[in-house]
């Protein structure tokens, strides 16, 4: 459990939802790969609906990983899963959770990203951060990762950006800081709080869904 919190890479990974057009998955690879800022991509590994699912290039002064990805490990039958983008930076003189440049330079991107595509959820942190999927998020999620979550992105028509309102940030999402997080963590230890989120989910994941219209009618 411990080392699957910690020994992975930083980024920005999305919740895109469950229905997202081609076209949406083809600029957002672009915004990416086709700027000043990246070379490459030098590698790629399997495919999604046409793109590279994974690619790997140079971005900045540094490198990229960018991955579509449907992991349905841990949801019970038939449940829909979102697809997720995710865009993981390394090799840089100083890498992120301390690079302040980088942190600012992916929530730019995220920015970017609204444009043109609604996410319902997104986050920059560690990437190995379990169900990044807004049905299921919850202050006992922000608990579990505390530090591996720098800022948060959020639909502000989520039950959580109701109880919790955040910084306006873009096309109707909240932005939420480690610091305005914090407040949300607990003393308790890995185990106590990693127990208490498997109850939550356990719960949530045979609960009816949110229910609620993320799509939005200019996600065509």
């Amino acid at each position: 459990m411990d080392a699957g919190l910690k020994n992975s890479s930083w980024g920005l990974v999305l919740d895109l939802g469950d229905e997202v057009p081609d076209s949406t998955l083809k600029a957002l690879y672009s915004s990416i790969w086709d700027t000043d800022d990246a070379c490459g991509p030098h590698f790629k590994m399997g495919e999604w609906r046409g793109l590279p699912r994974a690619a790997e290039g140079e971005l900045l002064d540094g490198k990229c990983y960018t991955k579509f990805e449907m992991d349905e490990l841990g949801y019970p039958p038939n449940w829909q899963v979102p697809l997720s983008f995710s865009l993981s930076l390394f090799g840089f003189a100083e890498n992120l959770p301390h690079n302040q440049q980088l942190a600012h330079f992916l929530l730019e991107k995220a920015k970017d990203f609204s444009q043109a595509h609604a996410f319902r959820m997104g986050i920059i942190g560690e990437l190995s951060c379990y169900y990044i999927n807004a049905d299921l998020f919850s202050e006992d999620w922000l608990d579990l990762h505390q530090d591996s979550v720098l800022a948060l992105m959020l639909d502000k028509r989520h039950p959580f950006a109701q109880s919790h309102p955040g910084q306006d940030f873009s096309q109707g999402l909240m932005l939420y800081r480690q610091s305005e997080l914090k407040k949300f963590w607990t003393p308790d230890d890995l185990k106590t709080r990693y127990l208490r989120f498997k109850q939550r989910i356990a719960r949530d994941l045979h609960a009816p869904r949110l229910g609620l219209e993320w799509e939005r009618p200019n996600d065509n």
